[in-house]
């Protein structure tokens, strides 16, 4: 059987060859089920990897978090072009605490911890200038000031149930392992 830190362990070799060719070794398909029952997807950047499972940060407010908070279930699937592999990960979601939370938003740029409180992600402005507007307001609030966090900019851990590494390989005959966890059997691999 397979244990889930062996499986973080071998994405982490995979992620630390990815860093040194890759551009945004970090970005990942994010996908979760609309309201409708739709999946929807979009690029974000995973920024903690745990030993049992993927680290990342957003608005609770936007599209994806209320996908999450109603569902709490999704899927990562990382693609690294330069190595010719790819790494999908399906899992539950957990909040991560208030403490990481604030950890991780005062390591940000100051103007990203700016645009975390001027940003009404996922939803529309009138004018792109609205928004320029909303965030010029942001900056003269904090100016010279330490940013708080806001309340809606949560972190997210999504805890594997499913893990399938996928190399590149000649005439379309790749290779491909996946793990799948079984309730009272451990990892399962096909």
């Amino acid at each position: 059987m397979t244990e889930l830190t062996t499986l973080i362990s071998k994405f982490q070799e995979w992620y630390k060859k990815a860093q040194k060719q890759e551009k945004f070794p970090d970005a990942a398909c994010l996908s979760t089920l609309n309201p409708e029952g739709y999946p929807e997807g979009r690029i974000i950047l995973v920024r903690r990897i745990y030993d049992d499972g993927f680290g990342f940060f957003s608005n609770s407010n936007s599209k994806k978090g209320i996908d999450l908070a109603r569902y709490p279930k999704a899927s990562l699937t990382f693609h690294w072009q330069e190595l010719g592999c790819q790494v999908r990960i399906v899992g539950d979601i957990q909040l991560l605490s208030p403490e990481e939370n604030d950890d991780y938003f005062q390591e940000r740029p100051w103007l990203s911890q700016v645009g975390a409180w001027a940003s009404l992600q996922s939803e529309s402005y009138a004018s792109r200038a609205d928004f320029e507007s909303r965030v010029d307001a942001f900056k003269s609030e904090y100016e010279n000031k330490e940013v708080p966090r806001p309340p809606h900019w949560i972190g997210y851990k999504l805890k594997p149930t499913k893990m399938e590494f996928w190399e590149d390989r000649p005439f379309r005959l790749h290779y491909r392992e996946q793990y799948t966890l079984r309730d009272n059997d451990g990892w399962q691999k096909k």
